[in-house]
């Protein structure tokens, strides 16, 4: 007697096997990239929320020194540089007692250094229009260093006095306008 038939597959089952691997392998490739970009829009939104708190402080340092604001002591009008070093804060030539424009240098210096240590290659561009004051954080997102820039948007909003030479990387800008 024989015995009943068996059917043969043939290697179909290996197959199977191999397409719900790579179906698989591009599932975790796709979440792995979402990963990156999850922990890069964090950072980015890091950098906004500094960038907007560094710009609301230095416009209360304009309201609390009115005389260094008329007189265009606040302005910062050069262009964008991400390898700037630390600025030396300067000092009042009479300890007790500062000028409005001793006053504006030491607060423009403080602020700088800390666009700087905030940011990454923080800087900024501020310009006095009336009673108004335009100010233009700028820093380099992250990946543009690195090349990974696929999701930076740089040099979006910032104006372009303030941007640098063609071929440099452009800043990412975060702007407020502040009447006083």
């Amino acid at each position: 007697m024989r015995p009943a038939h068996v059917s043969r597959q043939r290697g179909i089952a290996l197959i199977e096997v191999l397409i719900a691997m790579l179906v698989t392998a591009f599932g975790l490739a796709a979440i792995s990239l979402l990963l990156v970009a999850t922990t890069q829009y964090g950072k980015m939104a890091q950098f906004q929320n500094s960038a907007q708190q560094l710009a609301t402080g230095y416009a209360e340092q304009m309201r609390a020194n009115p005389d260094g604001f008329t007189g265009g002591l606040y302005n910062k009008t050069s262009s964008y540089s991400s390898g700037a070093s630390a600025v030396s804060v300067p000092t009042c030539s009479i300890t007790s007692q500062c000028t409005a424009a001793e006053l504006a240098a030491i607060d423009a210096a403080q602020w700088r250094n800390k666009l700087r240590a905030n940011l990454p290659g923080g800087d900024a561009y501020v310009l006095r229009s009336g009673n108004a004051a335009d100010i233009w954080v700028m820093w380099l997102e992250p990946g543009t260093q690195s090349g990974l820039d696929s999701l930076s948007i740089g040099g979006a909003n910032c104006p372009s006095a303030a941007l640098p030479a063609a071929g440099a990387l452009k800043p990412r800008c975060f702007f407020l306008r502040v009447w006083l």
